[in-house]
């Protein structure tokens, strides 16, 4: 196995044989994004070769690691909500992976399941806390690396993923809100074609993230 590291924050990488030899990956996240090179060859990063979101997937055990070695958030740090502290640590650093606010989370997983991760609905496809329909949603679990919608630290991050596509392509919480709550098709149906962008599922979720979260949401 070849392992090259990256230059700025020093996170190690496992790299694939590949025709032209091998290559150094340069961590996407350092400020530099230096792209190095291996016997002339150009790098390509690991973003390039894997896609942000299955970076994310390998990443994790990494997130984890101040929990495991005992650096976890205090209660203090945590949210008034009925998960225990190791599943909101998950939630809370994933949210900061994808630049999420972990409070709209806590909102949408209140709004969804209130907060039972054995929740099903939508007649039996909808599952757990963030009521993920893997029919819609398959090709985003294979990048994700995700098979069982049951775990709750699988399910959380299959909907923050794709809340925070939604985010992006919208560029407005209540949007994205509608749109995750309806479907794309559903929320340009229902809403963005007579000018309308919020619905009750999007104002009654960000309130209670500003409840929850303390602050306004943008």
């Amino acid at each position: 196995m070849n392992y090259a590291t990256c230059p700025k924050c020093g996170i190690r990488y496992s790299v694939s044989r590949l025709r032209d030899k091998s290559k150094v990956f340069v961590c996407q996240d350092c400020e530099s994004r230096e792209k190095a090179k291996i016997r002339g060859k150009k790098a390509r990063t690991i973003y390039d070769k894997l896609g942000y979101a299955r970076v994310v997937h390998y990443l994790l055990p990494v997130l984890m690691l101040p929990f495991l070695f005992g650096f976890a958030k205090t209660d203090a740090d945590l949210y008034p909500v009925p998960l225990d502290a190791e599943l909101q640590e998950h939630i809370i650093n994933i949210s900061e992976v994808y630049h999420v606010d972990a409070a709209l989370v806590m909102a949408i997983i209140e709004r969804e399941s209130r907060f039972d991760e054995n929740a099903i609905g939508d007649n039996g496809n909808s599952y757990g806390l963030m009521q993920i329909n893997a029919q819609y949603h398959r090709e985003r679990m294979a990048k994700l690396g995700v098979s069982n919608l049951r775990c709750a630290y699988c399910n959380v991050l299959v909907g923050i993923d794709y809340f925070a596509e939604l985010l992006e392509e919208y560029g407005d919480a209540h949007k994205a809100l509608v749109a995750y709550n309806a479907g794309r098709m559903g929320a340009y149906n229902g809403w963005f074609c007579v000018g309308r962008y919020q619905s009750d599922y999007s104002r009654a979720v960000v309130a209670r993230a500003e409840e929850i979260g303390g602050f306004e949401i943008d």
